[in-house]
């Protein structure tokens, strides 16, 4: 079972959730070598997604994949730190809710 809190002080509590349940190799192996157009493509779909705050049908697994795809992206992206646990505690929500 997947232990998801939602993000209460900094978008760095998000380390010990991505590294207690990394799904990089997992979806490595499953999309081969249209690995990272597939995990730039959900990431960009779910950015979208929770512009509108629309949550797609996807999998907790791949859930996790989109928040550590952004986690290691974030510095590069430049939106202010709420704007990002903004979005972690929205997919967090999801998290627990397939995992209840």
């Amino acid at each position: 079972m997947v232990y998801a809190e939602l993000l209460k002080e900094s978008i760095h509590e998000v380390k010990s959730l991505i590294s207690g349940h990394d799904q990089v190799g997992y979806f490595q192996k499953l999309w081969g070598g249209d690995y990272f157009h597939n995990v730039e493509s959900s990431w960009s779909k779910h950015i979208e997604s929770f512009k509108h705050n629309i949550m797609v049908d996807t999998d907790w697994k791949e859930l996790i994949l989109v928040i550590t795809f952004d986690y290691y992206l974030g510095p590069c992206v430049g939106l202010p730190e709420k704007v990002k646990l903004d979005f972690y505690n929205w997919l967090i929500a999801e998290i627990k809710k397939q995992c209840a």
